[in-house]
């Protein structure tokens, strides 16, 4: 595969043309420009991207500026002008605090655009045998991506765009993990100015719809098609009265089993081992494909999880813990031949 600065990827297999099949089209019926920073583009505000839609090239590296090693290239053309090309994406062998790093690193050169979009995805987790620093384990990813978003708002929260900047934070598209409650459950965050504090409890029900209409308000932009046009923005959330606002990040104490550059330990702190170690996850995870996001069967990884975690407790749904036995190892054989699930989720 050949790779261009100012294309789209050249090869045997690749057809002419720019058309995005996936992409919804936007107002007027314009092909291909219902993205959200689509309309950014067309109401003259600025767009920095890093690690959406991301074709990766070399290998991950924790400060590929400082080698001048570029990580790949957006696979959508309209971002390519405006994407860090040094910010790898979507790479379970990488650690998101590595991810932070670039990203604190090109606001200090290029400033923080009006929209911005940032990647980070270790909460999917994956690639034990192989991950850089030692991050090499379920709980020691999830709190690698949890330090990595903290981060990113405590660099907001103690710079020149904290009066004026508003963090949204969801994750991937939420399926296929049945908690107590709903398969569709997910969690969503809004830090910044003139988000309600002091333990306020809002009980809207709100979805991921109401979350980019909220996102396209805050921005000054109109609906983009029919389905945010009939979403209410997330007004419930805010106070227009509570301006102050700060935040201080600090690493979870499971990430000083790792090799990142963390803070000093504070006096007396217990670091808590991983269930399992290394050697554990890359044998029940062996046949796996964690090279791009949806590609391991969920349902097998799932049992795959709660077992390693959780031991002998009855998976939610289950009748028995002998069930639970017996589809974990039903999911094991499935990690080898599970065919994955395309529906195109990005973070």
């Amino acid at each position: 595969m050949e790779y261009h600065l100012s294309t789209t990827p050249i090869g045997p297999d690749v057809l002419p043309g720019l058309t995005d099949t996936a992409a919804p089209d936007g107002p007027g019926h314009a092909i291909n420009t219902g993205y959200l920073w689509d309309q950014a583009f067309n109401a003259g505000l600025t767009v920095r991207d890093f690690g959406f839609f991301f074709d990766r090239i070399n290998n991950a590296l924790p400060y590929p500026t400082n080698e001048t090693v570029q990580q790949g290239l957006p696979a959508n053309e309209r971002l390519l002008p405006n994407t860090d090309l040094y910010f790898r994406g979507f790479d379970q062998n990488n650690a998101d605090y590595y991810l932070y790093q670039e990203w604190a690193h090109d606001v200090s050169v290029n400033g923080l655009a009006n929209l911005t979009l940032l990647r980070l995805p270790h909460d999917h987790t994956g690639n034990y045998s192989t991950a850089l620093a030692k991050v090499n384990a379920p709980e020691l990813q999830v709190a690698d991506n949890d330090y990595a978003v903290g981060l990113v708002i405590d660099n907001i929260a103690h710079g020149p765009y904290a009066g004026n900047t508003l963090v949204f934070v969801i994750e991937d598209d939420a399926q296929n993990g049945a908690d107590h409650v709903d398969a569709h459950r997910s969690i969503a965050f809004i830090v910044g100015p003139y988000v309600k504090q002091g333990g306020a409890v809002v009980s809207t029900q709100y979805n991921t719809i109401n979350f980019v209409r909220t996102i396209e308000r805050v921005l000054g932009l109109g609906a983009n098609h029919y389905t945010d046009a009939l979403a209410q923005p997330m007004a419930d959330v805010f106070d227009t009265t509570q301006a102050a606002w700060t935040y201080n990040a600090a690493p979870s104490a499971y990430l000083y089993n790792t090799t990142l550059p963390l803070p000093a330990k504070s006096a007396g702190l217990v670091v808590p081992k991983p269930t399992h170690d290394v050697n554990y996850w890359a044998k029940v995870t062996k046949g796996m494909d964690f090279s791009k996001e949806d590609r391991v069967n969920p349902e097998a990884y799932n049992r795959i999880l709660w077992r390693g975690l959780k031991g002998d407790i009855v998976y939610p749904g289950d009748a028995s813990l002998g069930e639970t036995h017996a589809r974990y190892k039903q999911a094991l054989k499935q990690a080898k031949t599970a065919e994955p699930d395309n529906d195109g989720g990005e973070d």
